[in-house]
């Protein structure tokens, strides 16, 4: 068994103890690939500390950077699964961004995709993928399915074969989680040629859901909106499906339910433009004027103007901002930052210009602004309902640009 990844890259592992993950984790010991290991001890049964424990000794035994939290679950926060998965990468994207890592590798394999294309199927979901993705993305990590060719049976094989230790989840028989029902009840029974149908029935329906985005994405406005005009005409598949695209424009992986398109037509038949459907507690849809809208609200950039960086996302004509303000350096950041800018010799509110201005609400956390380097704003881009720059703008930028660079 073989990976196909960058050698040039540095990883990091999302390692149980379990046999996926320490497949996972000798196949880039022998590929010689440069990675560190992330653990989490959930602390959910008694002796769960040896799982931990038997990850540790094996980075230990190669020299391999280790890194463990441990957590305990209490009722309050919810459902078990989600918040674990929260605890995880939340963890990861803390390691990554201390070791300046941005890739991390799960040890999913393909038994875990049909079991989440068999609890899509059941929940009739509206879905970004069918089954599980090879790569996505997850605020500023990139997160990796290196194993979704091979199925769990193969896996256990290799360690089996190779003499790698591993544990075996006990919480793993317990079918009264559905993906465990799936797994033993269902899965179990399918030989492998059976299992290969049903991919192949999974790369079918991924193929003609492929082509139906494209045709929705035309609909799109700077991949965060579309006109309720447009959006009244589709059928209510496709609304679901052009809010998921959204979504994913924005990096957030998540199912639309029919409960929320209702709601939203509700709420565009009687005229009710305060519709707010939360994603979580700094992003959601909304109702504004003439659009259907993601709004964003935690945008953070920040781009000096010695940044390398810069010319891709921005052009600034230096000379008349010089000449007019008196500005050879600062940095370019959202305005909302602020709350203050000056017009002539007087103040005037950030919000409440935007609202003079009629910007759309999914703008207004990207739209940016010239600050020096005291942190003043010196300029702002006026906004117009039929936004166009000019070639002698002191700041010229595109919208989609600078959607990309809180995804970047």
């Amino acid at each position: 068994m073989k990976l196909n990844l960058n050698k040039n890259e540095k990883y990091i592992l999302g390692c149980s103890s379990g046999p996926d993950s320490m497949a996972l984790f000798y196949m880039l010991l022998n590929g010689k690939y440069n990675f560190v290991v992330c653990n989490i001890d959930y602390n959910y049964r008694d002796k769960s500390y040896e799982e931990t424990d038997l990850v540790r000794e094996e980075c230990k035994k190669f020299n391999i950077p280790f890194y463990t939290k441990s957590v305990l679950f209490q009722t309050n926060f919810g459902n078990f699964e989600a918040w674990a998965r929260d605890i995880r990468y939340d963890y990861f994207e803390e390691i990554g961004t201390t070791l300046n890592i941005n890739k991390v590798l799960i040890a999913h394999n393909l038994d875990d995709s049909l079991e989440t294309y068999f609890m899509q199927k059941e929940r009739n979901s509206i879905v970004s993928n069918y089954g599980l993705a090879s790569s996505y993305k997850r605020k500023n990590m990139v997160i990796i399915r290196p194993l979704l060719c091979y199925f769990k049976s193969q896996l256990k094989e290799y360690c089996i074969t190779n003499n790698i230790p591993f544990i075996i989840d006990p919480t793993n028989s317990d079918i009264t989680y559905k993906r465990n029902y799936y797994r033993h009840v269902i899965l179990s029974k399918l030989t492998n040629s059976e299992k290969i149908q049903i991919v192949e029935e999974m790369k079918l329906k991924n193929e003609q859901l492929i082509e139906e985005k494209k045709k929705l994405k035309k609909l799109l406005i700077d991949n965060l909106s579309i006109s309720i005009d447009s959006y009244k005409d589709l059928s209510k598949y496709d609304k679901c499906l052009t809010l998921i695209i959204i979504l994913d424009n924005a990096k957030l992986f998540k199912e639309i339910s029919f409960k929320t398109i209702n709601e939203i037509d509700n709420c565009i038949l009687n005229n009710n433009y305060k519709y707010k459907f939360f994603i979580n507690n700094s992003t959601y849809f909304s109702l504004d004027k003439n659009l259907i809208s993601l709004v964003i609200k935690n945008v953070d950039y920040k781009l000096n103007f010695d940044d390398k960086d810069l010319i891709n996302y921005f052009k600034i004509n230096f000379k008349i901002l010089y000449e007019k303000y008196g500005i050879k350096n600062g940095y370019i950041s959202p305005a909302i930052k602020s709350n203050f800018f000056k017009v002539s010799n007087y103040e005037k509110n950030i919000k409440r210009a935007f609202i003079d201005w009629k910007m759309p609400q999914y703008l207004r956390p990207f739209w940016p602004a010239v600050y020096d380097e005291k942190g003043n704003i010196v300029y702002i881009p006026r906004f117009r309902e039929k936004f166009e720059q000019k070639n002698d703008s002191i700041l010229q930028f595109g919208i989609n640009k600078l959607i990309k660079i809180e995804n970047s």
